[in-house]
């Protein structure tokens, strides 16, 4: 695979078109990284991704009037330092950024800058992007409006095909599905119960052998009055055998946990939660829901479903300290995240089964007025470094929400 390379310098380096410097530069990284530059003199015909090669300083102004809004977002400006070239490069990815654009300054060692260029142009072989088979059974629940997807979009930004598996095809499996004699769990729960949830969770890794499926998001409530059971004992059992599991058909929480295991690990669970309680003025928001990965909690017990009353639903007890919490929106084009402690858990009855109460380290009037929907995924550690970087570079923005400075407009 070629590499094409369009490289610019300051006018006053009337000499050569690719300085002595460059030339060597590229070499090494062709060495390096194994791969093909091909220098271009031109951007006529020319698609898809290309190095910008920032020579000099003084390229700033041909940069604006040359190449910007004639090449395809992202920018990538290649620089190795000398004659004022990175000094160039920054004031150049300074202009695109207020320009609302994204780019990236390619600098440093050798070895560096050879891998970022492998990861650019998908040369990484051994790099595989998992999972990449994620299933909706059923379509989004119908209070889900904001959580339709362009399939089409998830495939060419995630590498996922998303398969649709119908809710008839589900219902059925279930009911051809043997229930087991006997379940036996660590903790106390009605038997009878634990059996018809354990029925779905068996019928759910029927459909993931059939399809092939790397996760899935089902559409849970529709069975509740089927087989008076809920999913939450086997979505619990999926995340923790590190199969993704979300509820609601909500295929954009199924989407930020496939980010989530990318960029940290398949073994980086998650809890798909909805915000139950906001106090702005002290950063404070209560999440709950009746399911999570059993690895996430300390301590847990077995409950009804919140809002049905009936199946199985998990009380979980989750470690206080650091979390992150990430949401993509449903177009991709958008993402969520904030920093922030888990502060304390918390058992009412008037709320879904697990519930935990976190401070945030961001305006969290963003749930009020910019939330990307209602489910919301909380997972451990201070991660947002990892996670924004990643999303940027698949030119999702990150949305900031400041109502101090909204009040400045009006």
């Amino acid at each position: 695979m070629k590499i094409f390379v369009y490289p610019i310098r300051s006018i006053l380096k009337k000499d050569k078109f690719l300085l002595d410097d460059s030339t060597k530069f590229l070499k090494d990284i062709e060495k390096e990284a194994n791969v093909e530059f091909e220098i271009i003199e031109s951007l006529d015909n020319v698609k898809g991704k290309i190095l910008i090669l920032v020579q000099t300083g003084g390229s700033e102004a041909y940069f604006k009037d040359h190449i910007y809004g004639k090449v395809e977002e992202p920018y990538y400006l290649l620089t190795y330092g000398l004659n004022n070239s990175l000094a160039a490069s920054l004031e150049i990815i300074s202009f695109i950024r207020n320009e609302g654009k994204t780019g990236e300054v390619i600098h440093g060692e050798i070895s560096y800058v050879s891998k970022r260029i492998k990861e650019i142009f998908g040369l990484n072989k051994k790099e595989v992007i998992r999972p990449n088979r994620l299933g909706v059974l059923g379509h989004p629940s119908d209070w889900l409006i904001s959580s339709d997807v362009d399939y089409k979009k998830v495939k060419d930004v995630l590498n996922v095909d998303l398969i649709d598996v119908s809710m008839e095809e589900l219902i059925e499996t279930i009911r051809n599905t043997k229930k087991r004699e006997k379940v036996e769990f660590c903790r106390d729960f009605d038997k009878t119960e634990l059996i018809k949830a354990m029925q779905i969770y068996d019928a759910l890794k029927k459909i993931i052998a059939k399809y092939s499926l790397d996760g899935l998001t089902i559409r849970c409530f529709d069975i509740l009055g089927e087989f008076k059971s809920s999913a939450c004992l086997a979505l619990a059992l999926l995340n923790e055998e590190n199969i993704i599991g979300t509820c609601e058909g909500d295929v954009p929480s199924m989407l930020t946990n496939k980010v989530v295991m990318d960029v940290l690990g398949t073994s980086m669970h998650s809890f798909q939660a909805n915000p139950q309680y906001i106090n702005a003025e002290d950063g404070i928001v209560y999440f709950a829901h009746c399911t999570l990965p059993f690895d996430m909690c300390e301590d847990f017990v077995f409950d009804t479903h919140f809002e049905s009353g009936i199946g199985v639903g998990i009380h979980g007890e989750l470690k206080t300290g650091d979390i992150t919490v990430l949401k993509l929106s449903n177009d991709l084009t958008k993402f969520f995240c904030a920093e922030g402690t888990l502060v304390e858990n918390e058992y009412r009855k008037d709320r879904c089964r697990t519930q935990v109460k976190l401070h945030l380290n961001c305006d969290v009037t963003y749930f009020l007025n910019m939330s990307l929907g209602n489910h919301h995924l909380i997972l451990f550690g201070r991660q947002k470094d990892k996670l924004v970087s990643y999303l940027t570079k698949l030119n999702m923005k990150e949305v900031y929400w400041c109502l101090e400075y909204l009040n400045t407009l009006n």
